[in-house]
């Protein structure tokens, strides 16, 4: 409730925006996914999530992959994306994503990452 009253009051300022969701699923079972919205060119990933028992098969890049191919044909220009040091800074790195800041302990010892991709 309280996610869709901010969006409510933010839209005059942002405009429309378009959500990109997507999911994996194996049989009947969602073992990944990725949640994202855009405002003006951008797209800011909001949830990246791969099941313990699937990561390290490339899902995540599947996500990413997709959601750069369909943003980029909608005319979006760039991704962004926030991460925490226990979750997986480096992947996104990996992923051509650049480094805009950090923040070190953001919470407690956890440092938080901020990243941008022009697509």
């Amino acid at each position: 409730m309280i996610h869709s009253k901010i969006k409510e009051f933010n839209k005059p300022n942002w405009g429309e925006w378009e959500e990109f969701n997507y999911h994996i699923k194996d049989g009947s079972i969602v073992i990944a996914g990725i949640v994202a919205e855009s405002r003006y060119q951008t797209v800011e990933i909001e949830f990246l999530y791969v099941d313990n028992e699937y990561r390290k098969q490339g899902l995540a890049k599947q996500l990413l992959d997709y959601l750069e191919i369909v943003a980029k044909k909608q005319g979006m220009t760039s991704i962004l994306v926030n991460t925490y040091s226990f979750q997986a800074p480096e992947f996104y790195l990996k992923m051509g994503y650049e480094l805009l800041f950090k923040i070190e302990k953001a919470f407690g010892n956890v440092d938080q990452y901020y990243y941008r991709k022009q697509i």
